[in-house]
């Protein structure tokens, strides 16, 4: 018999760094994998308003991308990198090992994307 989950998230408070870990290993009593699903995500305009439960916060709830941690290979064995936008000039650059270099903007939804970092709007001018 199958039974549908579901999972329910509430905020009460909005931090001004909202980091989203994306489910990418499954691991059963008999076997582990990785999961590839690509996952569709906003590079801009993140609206949490829906999932915040003080009316205070939802004024103040949309978030920007700024950075995103990639595995790719295997459970065996693989390898890290990011992708990450520049605070001052405003474009998207890869960082691989010691290697950086300009990217566009349209590669870094990527169903590698382990780890999702958002600023809340705003957040880097407040004091």
């Amino acid at each position: 018999m199958r039974v549908e989950e579901r999972k329910k998230l509430d905020l009460w408070r909005l931090p001004n760094i909202l980091i989203i870990q994306l489910k990418r290993f499954q691991y059963t009593r008999h076997y582990r994998s990785k999961i590839e699903t690509y996952v569709e995500y906003p590079l801009e305009g993140l609206d949490m308003s829906p999932w915040t439960r003080c009316e205070a916060q939802k004024k103040d709830s949309t978030y920007d991308l700024f950075a995103v941690s990639c595995h790719g290979g295997g459970l065996g064995g693989g390898h890290y990198w990011a992708y990450a936008k520049n605070l001052i000039d405003k474009k998207w650059y890869t960082l691989n090992d010691s290697s950086v270099s300009r990217m566009s903007p349209e590669k870094v939804r990527t169903s590698d994307a382990y780890l999702l970092f958002y600023v809340k709007r705003g957040a880097t001018q407040k004091k």
